[in-house]
This record gives C-alpha cells, structure tokens and sequence, in this order.
C-alpha cells in the first residue's frame, strides 16, 4: 500500500510533527534552542525533507541563526522598502536573493552550521515594566524578561537608564560580536541578569 494512498499530504505532515516530538525529550533539548533541535531531528529522521526545510528556515529567519550578513541586508532592502527608493529596492533584493541562495547551499553543503549565529539564553527582568500574561487579560502583572541576545531596541529601551540611542549601541556591538557569551560582556551598559 502507498502511503499516498492512506494519508493526505496534510496528514503526513502532521504525523511527521508528532514523530518529532515524541523523538525530542528534555535531554536532547536541555539549554539548546529547541527549533533548531527540532529541525536538525526532522532532517535526521526524514533527510528528503532537508532541502525543502533549510530554505524555508533561512528564508524566514533571514539567515539570523547562521551570520549576520543576510539579515543586515534584509534591513537594507526593507529600509528601501519603506521608503518608496523603488530602483534601490529592485538592486538590493536582487543582491538579497543571490546572497540567499548562496547561504542556504554553503548549509546544505555542511560548509556552516544552521545554529552559528546563536548564542546562549541570557535572561534579564525589568521589574519596572509589566506586561500582560495574555493580550485577553486586563491587567498587565508579569515583569517584562528578554533574552539579551534577541531582544530589539524597544525592549532594551524599557530598562531604566538605557534610552533608545544606548539600546542601538548594545544591539550593534551583538551584531559585531554576533551575540553575548555572557552577562559580563554587558558591564558597561549596566545591564544585568538574573
């Protein structure tokens, strides 16, 4: 019996899902990011799939976890974007997607890692801004907490004492860095961490 024949495309997918998850468990995942580890087990267990998959992945991620190269030139294109430069849009984006195209092979062809732009979960609360537990509930009564190592300038900018000027300057020196190994590398912006 093919498979075709029982499952739909749709259900397939499903079932490929459920297999991965029940395949995960809290070892294989402890102090990992867990969709990288989802999808590094999905190509292991359905390789036909590892194309298709890295693609979609860097193109939605705009190569984030692997370098920073990609996604500094999707903030060009969409800048150009915003403002209506029609012709610098057209040259970047042609740019983006060769540059694209490029990354998602150097990754198939094992030459980077999918993961090599990620850093570690560095974790900080402010106990001065709280959020909403659900956007249904009424009243916020959760600390606002990022991770250091993806938070935007916004959220940076609700710690007191960091305004938005100082909050790009953190977010430029992690692009430089690629992320933060630690909390100690945030001294001098007077961040810390719980």
């Amino acid at each position: 019996i093919e498979v075709t024949s029982v499952f739909t495309p749709f259900e397939n997918v499903i079932l490929k899902h459920f297999w991965i998850w029940h395949k995960l468990n809290d070892e294989d995942i402890a102090g990992k990011a867990l969709l990288i580890e989802y999808i590094n087990e999905w190509i292991t267990e359905f390789p036909e799939d590892k194309e298709e998959l890295i693609s979609i992945f860097i193109s939605i991620t705009a190569g984030k976890t692997v370098n920073n190269e990609l996604g500094n030139l999707f903030e060009k294109l969409a800048f150009h974007g915003l403002i209506g430069d029609y012709f610098k849009y057209v040259e970047t984006r042609a740019i983006y997607q060769e540059e694209l195209r490029k990354l998602i092979k150097q990754v198939l062809n094992g030459e980077i890692e999918i993961d090599g732009n990620v850093g570690p979960e560095l974790w900080i609360e402010n106990k001065e801004f709280q959020i909403r537990q659900a956007l249904w509930m009424a009243e916020p009564n959760n600390n606002l907490c990022v991770n250091i190592n993806t938070a935007d300038e916004f959220d940076l900018a609700s710690f007191k004492g960091i305004d938005l000027e100082q909050a790009r300057k953190i977010i430029a020196e992690r692009q430089k860095l690629g992320y933060f190994t630690s909390m100690d590398q945030l001294k001098e912006f007077r961040i810390t961490g719980r």
